[in-house]
């Protein structure tokens, strides 16, 4: 994913998440507040309150990047790279964009890296005996191709920037 340069007001989160999540870059951890008492995900590491630290301050040169790892139960590592600045024009927003992809993102909860290697192997076989409860489980058809860069663009364009 590429984005423009974040604007100064643009604070690292995931939004909408219902799911553990951390950002990790240069040894360091930024995760949601946690409670005093269960201390951070990650012990070993230096940890950040990731509503007090901004994007670009993590992410100001083309080439930074960072690790986002979504869900800890299965475990969605992403490598976030910025590969392009481009100056915003005089009147112009800031806004993150992103400039291509490749597939669609996994359903939720599916299981992981193994849980989504298997919901591909029966969702390409009409006739493997787990197809029926599979599309019910995913409530439509799931199509493992599709990227639709207005929509990841739509999402983007809800984060305050």
């Amino acid at each position: 994913m590429s984005f423009f340069k974040p604007p100064e007001s643009t604070y690292v989160r995931a939004a909408a998440s219902s799911h553990l999540h951390c950002f990790r870059h240069e040894g360091a951890t930024y995760e949601p507040k946690a409670p005093s008492r269960l201390g951070g995900f990650f012990a070993r590491e230096k940890k950040h309150n990731e509503a007090k630290v901004r994007l670009v301050d993590l992410l100001a040169a083309e080439g930074d990047w960072l690790i986002y790892e979504y869900d800890f139960g299965d475990s969605w590592e992403h490598e976030i790279r910025v590969e392009k600045l481009v100056p915003v024009g005089a009147g112009g927003a800031r806004k993150a964009i992103c400039l291509a992809g490749e597939r669609a993102c996994p359903p939720e909860d599916c299981g992981g890296q193994p849980g989504y290697d298997h919901l591909l192997k029966v969702m390409a076989n009409r006739k493997h005996p787990e197809y029926r409860d599979m599309l019910d489980w995913l409530g439509e058809r799931f199509d493992p191709e599709a990227f639709d860069l207005a929509r990841v663009d739509a999402e983007l364009n809800k984060l305050k920037v």
